[in-house]
């Protein structure tokens, strides 16, 4: 049996991100939180390859 571990985590979605003109910083406030497309591509290989398991973890 094969054992496949995908570690993932939410980042903030950087088509809607914006830089403070005075600051020259990212402004992160009402940015939604999605889940990495790189991450994505790994957990669908991994369903792929048959039976898994889910553990969830954060808030």
């Amino acid at each position: 049996m094969l054992n496949i571990l995908c570690c993932v985590k939410q980042a903030p979605d950087v088509g809607q991100m914006r830089m403070d003109p005075e600051t020259g910083s990212l402004v992160r406030a009402a940015v939604p939180a999605i889940l990495n497309p790189q991450d994505a591509n790994a957990v669908s290989a991994a369903v792929k390859t048959g039976e898994y398991g889910l553990i969830f973890c954060g808030k």
